[in-house]
């Protein structure tokens, strides 16, 4: 089941990744670290939070193919 733990952690790069951006769209002050400050106050850690922001950089199709690999 290692694979649900692939996508799971894809989509949470994909959501870590928006989040200053939602935070600056709402107009909350920012001071550099509010990347961090924001995922602490959602308990993930900032460097799991960038190895999953990695993970959803990868193209769609390259990631199908990297979880084809753990289903055989």
């Amino acid at each position: 089941m290692p694979e649900y733990n692939l996508y799971a952690t894809r989509q949470m790069g994909a959501i870590s990744g928006k989040m200053e951006v939602a935070k600056n769209q709402y107009a909350i002050p920012t001071n550099g670290t509010a990347k961090k400050e924001t995922l602490a106050a959602a308990g993930i850690d900032i460097r799991r939070a960038n190895e999953a922001e990695k993970l959803a950089a990868v193209p769609e199709n390259r990631f199908t193919e990297v979880i084809a690999r753990f289903k055989k």
